[in-house]
């Protein structure tokens, strides 16, 4: 390998994929350096020792034999302002030979490290999947790994588990063990994964039953204050209502929760909340809202209007 610097920064939400990414860089640099290579390890988040000047120690240092080093820092935005301002410092006098990689999952878009590092690396941004860009990553994943699957049981998979990659892999892992490698169904998907429960979805629904526009919008600005974006939380809602106009239009002779659950395919939880949730809106009002989620989810989909503006104008409707 050349003798050079390299800075790589790896950041974002969707830690799944930037660790993925993170140990191919690794056994990458082992393959390409089988003999002569280093790789140094350190998490800002211990403050056991002087971070910052273990940092400098590894960067400086210079080997006799020309050996190349990987210098791994991680969480360096859980360092205060004048650490990070330290470290754009060492990394600006870093030896050659060596690569230094920062990854991290929270960041701070203000700092002068994070606008140094955007200037001065090779950057990947690891935002959540969603959407059309999930159902392909994972239809990847499914091919890579053989996994068969029928298309309605990959979409309910993305229904109950969200765009939690970790969570997905982990459960198409477990079903194709349980189906011994043939075809999983919808079925098993209701057998097996207990769906994603979002209690601040069922009160946003609430407050929408009772026409509280203003409670409705203030929910929503805590929801996406959580790290969410609009088209997950129109997702989940288009989601939550399809489930409460089933509810809405079964009629059980006599009525048991875990016989309805097992009826409409839903977790005993998510039918009993899901039940509680219908009584405040008429068979009529549900159609009317879920017809208006579908029509904004095929506007989304073909370009014709933006998650945010999407979700603005369905909470106006109320």
């Amino acid at each position: 390998m050349a003798t050079t610097t390299m800075i790589i920064f790896l950041y974002g939400q969707d830690i799944y994929r930037s660790r993925k990414r993170l140990k191919e860089i690794i056994e990458e640099y082992k393959t390409k350096n089988p003999d002569w290579f280093n790789i140094i390890r350190i998490d800002a988040k211990e403050k056991e020792t002087d971070i910052v000047e273990k940092i400098k120690n590894s960067t400086s240092t210079v080997s006799m034999f020309e050996q190349n080093k990987l210098i791994i820092i991680e969480n360096p935005f859980s360092l205060n302002k004048e650490e990070q301002k330290r470290i754009i410092e060492i990394l600006k006098q870093t030896k050659e030979n060596t690569t230094t990689m920062l990854w991290t999952e929270e960041t701070d878009k203000k700092t002068s490290l994070f606008k140094h590092l955007i200037k001065n690396s090779k950057t990947t941004e690891y935002s959540p999947l969603e959407g059309a860009k999930l159902k392909t990553w994972i239809q990847d994943y499914i091919k890579k790994e053989k996994i068969k699957i029928e298309p309605k049981a990959l979409t309910k998979i993305i229904e109950f588990t969200g765009n939690d990659l970790w969570r997905i892999t982990n459960e198409l892992e477990k079903l194709s063990t349980y189906k011994n490698n043939k075809e999983i169904k919808e079925e098993d998907i209701d057998k097996l994964i207990k769906p994603k429960i979002d209690i601040d979805i069922f009160k946003l629904i609430d407050a929408m039953a009772q026409k509280n526009k203003a409670k409705a919008i203030f929910m929503t600005r805590q929801y996406l204050e959580k790290g969410e974006n609009e088209q997950y939380l129109l997702s989940m809602l288009a989601y939550q209502f399809r489930n409460i106009l089933k509810v809405k239009e079964y009629k059980p002779q006599g009525f048991n929760y875990q016989a309805g659950a097992k009826k409409l395919k839903m977790h005993p939880f998510v039918f009993k909340k899901t039940t509680q949730t219908a009584r405040n809106f008429s068979p009529e009002e549900l159609k009317k809202i879920y017809s208006f989620l579908l029509a904004i989810d095929l506007d989304l989909k073909t370009g014709k209007i933006e998650a945010g503006p999407a979700l603005d104008l369905f909470i106006s409707t109320l």
